[in-house]
């Protein structure tokens, strides 16, 4: 952080890395380390095939670079816009609290 040369999205990526550790500190606060660690794999399968095509785009593989990128759009769509929501709404409806901790 303080030894590369600052990018254009410096400030943006501050504030990614600042929500992600909230994320896990959150959880591991709230116990709800099982939620928030399939939250993480979620976004990890989408990024996987991004931080390939970045990789790729470096070197001579240009059609691999255009696919690696399509899988990491399509896989983006799938879990980011339609297995994201679907996990939390279906969390939030389907959570059942044990017999003594309904108050909590």
């Amino acid at each position: 952080m303080f030894v590369r040369l600052r990018t254009n999205d410096f400030w943006e990526m501050n504030f990614h890395h600042f929500l992600t550790i909230s994320l896990i500190g959150g959880m591991i606060a709230t116990n709800t380390v099982a939620f928030g660690s399939f939250i993480s794999l979620l976004h990890n399968v989408s990024d996987m095939p991004t931080t390939l095509s970045r990789i790729l785009s470096n070197t001579v593989y240009k059609n691999s670079t255009y696919l690696c990128f399509g899988l990491a759009i399509i896989s983006w769509i799938i879990t980011r816009n339609i297995m994201l929501p679907l996990v939390v709404y279906e969390s939030w409806l389907g959570h059942i609290y044990p017999e003594g901790l309904g108050q909590f």
